[in-house]
């Protein structure tokens, strides 16, 4: 069987390469009906998270940075964000195309050549919102919107892996004393104002610390343990904050251990759920929930209270408040007693199951 070599040029957020590497299993699947492929990424991130990724994935082969790449080593570039788009092919190369693979390129080509789609090719992140739009009118979401034909069959929930390294396991648990006790963890967002209640859509740092304040009062047997970036507000009331402490490697195993994650819209609630983590309490704000979220979490949204999303609808969406009320109504109306009822729906089932 012919081999041929393919390069993803991967871009956006961690959550944007976990759904790239969804496109590039199916994508696998398909090619190899007819060469023997090898699948390069080029990503945006560290080295680390690229060693990651080919550790627990075993979807990519391997891992170039941006610099080396050259498209004429490859028979096949494509970049993706948010859809497919086709780089560089070597027609001579590709002449024993199956028919499905046939389709799906010619039907790349045509979205990125129409005069009604190819703005969306244009590398400017303005035209995001209406790629989300266009999404949504095509009955797919951010999980399956590079699965243009359908031919790819992806997933509207994503794809998954189990953890399976049990020594790691133990090992990280064991290094935050989490072995032998239940945990939740939580994740808060870097603000952007010197007040977290105005900072654009933040869940105030004084709800967070209602919340965890009550669930440690009705349930004293779990810790909290907050995990994320090290620039963030540090909550009085948890347990543990190790926030900018973990590698990866360490927030997947947190995350797949924990019996409960809370968040707004983030990568940690996609990679949980890649990990067949369990449930998240995730708090909507700024970006479009029927887009990115998942349909076994418990997703908070007050569209009541402010009618649309708003990501990139302006230069300045993430600073600054769009509705007419300028006052980050999305995430403030959602208060810390509504959190905190799904948290006991969530426990109590928890504990029906032990």
């Amino acid at each position: 069987m012919k081999k041929i070599n393919v390069a993803v040029l991967s871009e956006g957020s961690l959550t944007h390469l976990l759904m790239h590497l969804s496109f590039i299993g199916q994508l696998k699947k398909i090619i190899s009906i007819s060469y023997d492929v090898c699948f390069s990424l080029i990503s945006e991130y560290g080295n680390e998270v690229n060693r990651e990724i080919i550790e627990f994935s075993g979807i990519v082969d391997n891992v170039i940075e941006k610099k080396e790449l050259n498209n004429n080593d490859y028979d096949l570039v494509i970049g993706i964000k948010y859809l497919p788009e086709i780089i560089h092919i070597n027609k001579s190369k590709l002449n024993g195309l199956n028919e499905i693979l046939k389709k799906i390129l010619y039907q790349w080509k045509s979205l990125q050549n129409s005069e009604g789609t190819a703005k969306f090719f244009s590398k400017n992140k303005w035209y995001d919102s209406n790629i989300v739009v266009w999404t949504l009118l095509n009955e797919r979401n951010f999980f399956n919107v590079a699965d243009i034909t359908g031919d790819l069959a992806m997933s509207k929930t994503g794809f998954s892996f189990i953890l399976k390294d049990s020594a790691l396991k133990e090992s990280v648990l064991k290094k935050y004393n989490l072995n032998e006790c239940k945990f939740i963890t939580v994740r808060i967002d870097e603000c952007n104002s010197s007040n977290s209640d105005d900072s654009v859509g933040i869940w105030p740092t004084s709800y967070w610390n209602i919340l965890i304040q009550k669930i440690r009062s009705e349930y004293p047997e779990y810790k909290i343990v907050q995990i994320g970036n090290r620039n963030v507000n540090v909550l009085d009331t948890v347990d543990m904050n190790i926030s900018g402490m973990t590698s990866l490697k360490e927030v997947k195993v947190l995350l797949a251990s924990a019996i409960l994650h809370l968040d707004t819209e983030s990568d940690y609630v996609h990679l949980r759920n890649v990990l067949k983590g369990g449930v998240s309490i995730v708090l909507w704000g700024q970006l479009p929930e029927q887009f990115f979220s998942h349909t076994d979490n418990i997703n908070i949204v007050k569209q009541t209270e402010c009618p649309h999303w708003c990501m990139e609808l302006s230069d300045y969406w993430v600073e600054k408040c769009m509705y007419k009320k300028n006052s980050n109504v999305c995430m403030k109306s959602i208060m810390p007693e509504e959190v905190v009822d799904s948290v006991k729906k969530i426990l109590k089932k928890n504990s029906e199951l032990l």
